[in-house]
């Protein structure tokens, strides 16, 4: 029964974290957002162009983009996923 309880108290916890979550300010990596919107359209232009190298590097530059870095970002000690991964 002690498990339940403590999964009980966790979900809550997890909830309230995500309520809190919602209204923070926004964080450089929403900055990427543009950029990544710009890099797909490039990426488009160069493959209806024929481009097939510079498609190539475009979309290999937006993947680094927009999953690596802004993963990095997300495991940040101050981030909820990075507080859990961390311990802190």
């Amino acid at each position: 029964m002690g498990h339940l309880h403590d999964w009980g108290r966790y979900i809550g916890n997890l909830h309230q974290r995500l309520q809190v979550a919602q209204y923070r300010r926004i964080h450089a990596h929403h900055l990427l957002i543009p950029v990544t919107f710009f890099s797909l359209w490039r990426a488009l232009s160069f493959l209806a162009q024929g481009n097939h190298r510079g498609h190539q590097l475009t979309m290999q530059w937006t993947y680094a983009l927009a999953c690596v870095v802004t993963g990095l970002f997300t495991l940040l000690p101050q981030r909820y996923l990075g507080q859990l991964l961390w311990g802190s």
